[in-house]
């Protein structure tokens, strides 16, 4: 699907709602949008940039129906968070943006990534009509 940067580190998004590090072939920082908190979105794909909305930081169009959105903050396991914490402020956003009550949750699933195990979330896409 696409690659970015998190901290420094090259990442690649899969199509199955996974990802992985990524061994660059050359530095993925130069020809990357650098977004906020040293997090980075190599636009592979050349996805349009799209004016984002209440809390996102950064949001591209795939295709006038699919969009990828980056909500950044400086939180982490010190103030609190926890990955079941962000997957229901993930939910509850789209719900919100939706317009509707609930979202349609195709997974959900703690995944061991090099050593790290990290909750992967994935919902289903909504269509309004």
């Amino acid at each position: 699907m696409g690659t970015a940067i998190i901290s420094g580190k090259p990442i690649e998004i899969l199509g199955d709602q996974t990802w992985r590090y990524k061994v660059p072939k050359k530095s993925l920082l130069s020809s990357c949008d650098a977004l906020k908190l040293s997090v980075y979105f190599c636009n592979d794909k050349k996805w349009k940039l799209a004016k984002p909305t209440g809390d996102i930081s950064h949001m591209y169009e795939v295709d006038g129906r699919t969009y990828v959105i980056f909500i950044i903050e400086p939180l982490g396991s010190n103030d609190g968070v926890t990955p079941e914490f962000m997957a229901d402020v993930a939910l509850e956003y789209a719900v919100g943006d939706a317009g509707v009550e609930n979202v349609p949750q195709h997974f959900s699933r703690y995944q061991d990534i090099l050593g790290r195990s990290v909750l992967s979330l994935g919902i289903r896409q909504i269509y309004l009509e």
